[in-house]
């Protein structure tokens, strides 16, 4: 039958009413009229023109209320949908069109095309709760906001659009297609005046209208919830709930099940006066069963995460925030757990953040590589000022089903305890390393010590016995001849001394291997300078030559003053006693304070020393100009007091020049 036949009824209302009425709807609505050719039959139209879209059609559309844009020029795509609006007109059945989401979180869409008066279309457009699995409670929830206010004017046009019974049951008719759950409550007693399909399907084989909603809801009762409509009836406040559990049939199981709601009671008015309570309520069983799934995974996640032998904590977002900690984590970190949890990770462990472990976490979320380090170095907020921690951890990127980052999981091990051991025992085996080192020298210095001495003694001896022999032979003789006798004697009490100096000389050489830190004292290097050049100064004037000292008179270092002045009394004594024949002795001394201790520097014009002398001159009774006396042991003592006070001493010398000695003394 055609549209125009079948929506002709008496008391039809005015196009300003019907708009009126669309603008009260909480559904997207609008009007649309046919555009055809002149002369061509109303049914052969080519496009459509919006008329007049309501608030929420607006917003769907994204067009204003009375558009200049067409059907096709905003939706060039959809021509097929014409089709179904013109076997609407000609039919005068509703005609209707479900559009899938366009993504994992867009809504679905319900199209619902009608045949008006005049030739023109109502389109109404719901969201499809069964086609949207993500993003539909936010756009229910706002729905339900925003047709507060839509209600109360809705309730104040009910007298007015009675009138129009065409209009009112196009208006129902959107409710009876939208899958949200719409129900009209009416006066005190709260009568069930009207409820769509959707409600209906929650309480199936009941009859529902015509009876009080506390009779023909017991589920509800039981709840609560009947003096929440009271109060809204009694006040005008809108009442909003969520997730409320009801154990209801479904549209696919006869079987009660646990089904969950976001809802609003809303008071709606007639001439101003609160005269009922609407009910909006959505489906949001399987968000709440999504997260209800959510939450038992991250409780088991916690527990497996709580009993792991190894410390664990897990980040979400680009902020890094800890979501589980586990208990040996918080052992490592000494926070406590609500210091953590909820916190990103710079807010929550600054001193980690400034050592570098964000970039590492950057890293990790950009790259989807694990990161894995072994016996890093790093300071905890508990750790004093001097103490480091050692740890072994991983960064591992977490993903979803699909492959998605969803977090990053730390696992750490502490090391500290092994490490700590494992450079102890490293510095134990350097020690030993150089005490066997210090041993082996030992043990050739002793060799060099025991043949030497051994060589040394036995010159004097061997004198001395000769001597003896020789005086026993001329006490053989008469007295009268017995003239070398005096002479003999001296000749002894000199092989006498030589001897005991050598013995003393060495006695000194043990004593150094015995040197101990007790020892040291602040020393005035220019007073042991000055006490030395005192002792020297007899010789120094028999060879006619000049010494300049170069000491800071605040110069101070902490040594053992023995050993100390007989570094420079041996340094200064070689300078004069290897002297040039040739020229005047000129010794320069000069001491300054350096970075690593204190530089001693004597400088001689005398003999110098030949390349192949220079490796040998500290080595023991090393004498390598036999033309003057001496035991060959003052540069070797000068170089075991150095070497054990940590110390050293260099030689830089040229034949028939002269030789520089350098010490560094320590601090």
């Amino acid at each position: 039958m055609p549209a125009s036949s079948s929506a002709a009824a008496p008391g039809v209302s005015t196009a300003d009413d019907l708009i009126a009425l669309l603008d009260v709807s909480p559904a997207a609505m609008g009007l649309l009229r046919p555009l055809h050719a002149p002369g061509t039959h109303p049914a052969e139209f080519t496009d459509l023109a919006f008329d007049y879209l309501n608030p929420a059609a607006q917003q769907v559309i994204g067009l204003p209320a009375r558009p200049d844009a067409t059907w096709l020029t905003r939706l060039p795509t959809t021509g097929w949908l014409l089709e179904v609006c013109r076997t609407a007109l000609q039919t005068g059945e509703p005609g209707h069109y479900e559009l899938p989401p366009a993504g994992p979180d867009e809504p679905g869409y319900r199209l619902t095309f009608r045949a008006v008066s005049d030739g023109r279309l109502l389109m109404g457009c719901g969201v499809d709760v069964a086609m949207s699995p993500g993003g539909l409670v936010a756009r229910m929830r706002q729905l339900a906001t925003e047709s507060g206010e839509l209600r109360r004017q809705l309730a104040q046009a009910e007298t007015a659009a009675q009138a129009h019974e065409w209009e009112r049951e196009s208006f129902y008719q959107v409710f009876e297609q939208t899958p949200v759950i719409v129900g009209m409550l009416r006066g005190p007693r709260h009568l069930l005046q009207y409820c769509n399909p959707a409600f209906r399907e929650l309480f199936p084989g009941r009859e529902l209208t015509g009876h009080y909603y506390a009779d023909v809801s017991p589920e509800i009762v039981a709840h609560g919830l009947i003096a929440e409509l009271d109060a809204v009836y009694a006040t005008g406040r809108t009442f909003y709930g969520t997730e409320l559990p009801v154990s209801t049939a479904s549209p696919t199981s006869p079987v009660p099940q646990q089904r969950y709601f976001d809802f609003s009671y809303q008071p709606y008015r007639v001439n101003n006066v609160i005269v009922g309570v609407s009910i909006f309520a959505y489906d949001v069983t399987g968000q709440v069963l999504s997260r209800q799934l959510r939450e038992e995974q991250q409780q088991q996640l916690v527990a497996l995460f709580d009993q792991s032998p190894v410390a664990i904590c897990l980040f979400r977002g680009s902020d890094y925030v800890l979501e589980i900690v586990n208990s040996l984590m918080l052992d490592i970190l000494q926070r406590p757990l609500e210091k953590l949890l909820s916190q990103p990770f710079a807010a929550a462990l600054p001193e980690l953040a400034e050592q570098g472990l964000v970039l590492v976490l950057d890293e990790v979320r950009t790259s989807g590589q694990a990161y894995v380090v072994q016996e890093k170095a790093l300071r905890l907020a508990h750790h004093g000022p001097e103490e480091t921690g050692y740890y072994n951890f991983v960064y591992e990127p977490l993903r979803d089903g699909e492959g998605q980052l969803t977090g990053i999981v730390c696992v750490a091990t502490e090391v500290t305890e092994q490490v700590l051991a494992r450079q102890q025992l490293s510095l134990t085996n350097e020690r030993l390393l150089l005490a066997n080192q210090q041993l082996t020298y030992t043990n050739a210095d002793l060799d060099n010590f025991i043949y030497t001495a051994s060589h040394d003694l036995k010159a004097p001896i061997s004198n001395i016995e000769a001597l003896v022999t020789a005086l026993r032979e001329d006490l053989l003789l008469p007295p009268p001849a017995q003239t070398d006798v005096p002479a003999l004697l001296d000749l002894m009490q000199d092989a006498v001394e030589r001897f005991k100096r050598t013995i003393d000389q060495l006695t000194d050489i043990t004593k150094l291997q015995k040197a101990h830190a007790s020892q040291l004292a602040p020393l005035r290097m220019a007073a042991i300078v000055e006490d030395v050049r005192l002792d020297l100064a007899p010789e120094l004037v028999a060879a006619g030559g000049e010494l300049l000292v170069d000491v800071p008179a605040d110069l101070t270092v902490v040594f053992a003053e023995k050993n100390l002045r007989s570094i420079v009394y041996n340094l200064l004594s070689n300078a004069i006693k290897y002297r040039h024949p040739a020229r005047p002795v000129q010794v320069a001394l000069r001491a300054r304070r350096t970075t690593g201790g204190v530089t001693l520097e004597v400088r001689d014009n005398g003999l110098g020393l030949t390349p192949a002398q220079q490796p040998r001159v500290f080595d023991m009774f090393q004498r390598l100009h036999d033309h003057v006396e001496g035991s060959g042991l003052g540069l070797y003592m000068v170089k075991k007091i150095l070497d054990n006070a940590g110390g050293r001493v260099e030689l830089s010398s040229e034949p028939g020049v002269g030789s520089v000695f350098s010490v560094e003394l320590p601090t």
